[in-house]
């Protein structure tokens, strides 16, 4: 049985091959914490190695639990005495550990590339948004969009509301002294003023200003 997900629940569909536990266990999102929890030896504290019970039913790594019978024939979590010849293989559980490792391995290594592209198209979107050629207000404005538009004034050209595209490409590009006027102004027309400075403006000279 594989699984496949229509509209947001997890189907079921029959293949004629086998698949690994693991298969399940990450895309059924099976919570590994709990199993993992119960497949951890109480003697060293890590996921369960070559795995035996003892006649009580305690799980333990196969080194572990023997070199503790060897200091003292007693289970180490409830005290019941234990031989070596009643500890009990269990090939199964070594199993269903390698399958546990295999897929929380194969989700740590999604969640990390899922993390590194979405990093990578960030920095491209912001690489693409410094790139990007100002442009002045007159030539993209469209009235009634709620726009915000920061203001400002050049102590060079002695003229005031000029656009943020303006200020940066025609006035600073120039070593021209610029301040904040007015910030997130909400103008109501195309209204910059760069265009009745003398040298003219560079992102919009077809046209003379609009204001």
């Amino acid at each position: 049985m594989i699984g496949r997900k229509e509209e947001g629940i997890f189907r079921l569909t029959r293949i004629t091959v086998e698949c690994p536990l693991s298969f399940f266990l990450y895309h059924m999102q099976i919570p590994l914490r709990p199993l993992r929890d119960h497949l951890h030896c109480p003697i060293c504290c890590c996921v369960i190695k070559e795995c035996v019970a003892t006649p009580c039913g305690h799980l333990f790594c196969e080194a572990c639990v023997k070199e503790c019978i060897n200091l003292k024939r007693q289970c180490p979590v409830c005290k019941n005495d234990v031989e070596h010849r009643s500890l009990v293989r269990l090939k199964p559980v070594d199993a269903l550990v390698e399958d546990i490792l295999t897929a929380k391995t194969k989700a740590w290594a999604e969640q990390y590339a899922s993390t590194a592209r979405n990093i990578s198209a960030a920095a491209e979107s912001r690489l693409a948004h410094r790139k990007a050629k100002p442009s002045c207000i007159k030539a993209n404005f469209q009235p009634n969009a709620n726009i915000t538009q920061d203001y400002y004034t050049c102590r060079d050209c002695q003229k005031n509301w000029i656009c943020k595209g303006c200020a940066e490409s025609c006035h600073k590009a120039k070593g021209h002294t610029v301040a904040l006027m007015v910030k997130d102004h909400k103008p109501r027309f195309a209204c910059c003023y760069c265009s009745k400075t003398t040298h003219g403006c560079s992102l919009f000279p077809a046209q003379g200003c609009s204001c």
